[in-house]
């Protein structure tokens, strides 16, 4: 299932609740625990809603791949890394640069001073962004749209260090009660294999 939060690249505190609900229908549908597999940041919130006591019964067995830890970590990281171009010509440093940035610029596509064309176009760059491997195309549209936009930006809510902690299992992996599968690419720049 894709979480609202998530699906819009957006940190929110409700896709924990429709993540905890769908366990919940789950295993009162099936009679018993459910096994649950998250990616990335989705994976991070799987780990975070099998540390609450309420989901202790009713979850058998986690599979989770590049989960975060700690989400302070990873938006500071993933702001640190969109404010630094790459100096060097390296596709995989350009790859992820462009990756941050427009995935910070669609996050506040609503109140960046684009036209309706260029937020559509950055909709359409994010839809297929994997499936794009034409990292000239990606790196033309940065430098003819986001590249002069203020896309170094924190909502308040981002602020909040209490929001991150809500939304991360640090701190709570005691709790845990469940089978626990953990796959990591020690290349992740975004969620460090460290966490």
């Amino acid at each position: 299932v894709a979480v609202p939060g998530l699906k819009s690249l957006r940190f929110d505190s409700t896709d924990l609740t429709v993540l905890q609900d769908l366990i919940k229908e789950l295993y009162l549908t099936y009679k018993e625990p459910v096994g649950v597999m998250g990616f990335s940041l989705g994976g991070g919130y799987a780990l975070t809603a099998a540390c609450q006591e309420c989901m202790r019964d009713m979850i058998d067995l986690l599979i989770l791949f590049g989960p975060h830890y700690n989400l302070s970590d990873v938006w500071t990281g993933l702001r640190t890394r969109a404010s630094k171009e790459p100096q060097s010509h390296d596709h995989n440093e350009w790859d992820a640069y462009l990756w941050d940035n427009m995935s910070m610029a669609y996050r506040s596509r609503d109140v960046l001073p684009m036209s309706s064309g260029e937020k559509d176009e950055l909709v359409r760059q994010m839809e297929n962004y994997c499936i794009n491997d034409s990292l000239q195309n990606k790196r033309e549209f940065y430098e003819r749209v986001l590249k002069n936009q203020n896309i170094n930006f924190m909502e308040q809510q981002l602020s909040d260090k209490v929001y991150f902690e809500s939304l991360s299992p640090a701190g709570r992996l005691s709790s845990i009660s469940t089978r626990v599968c953990l796959l990591h690419d020690k290349n992740d720049q975004l969620v460090l294999p460290e966490q």
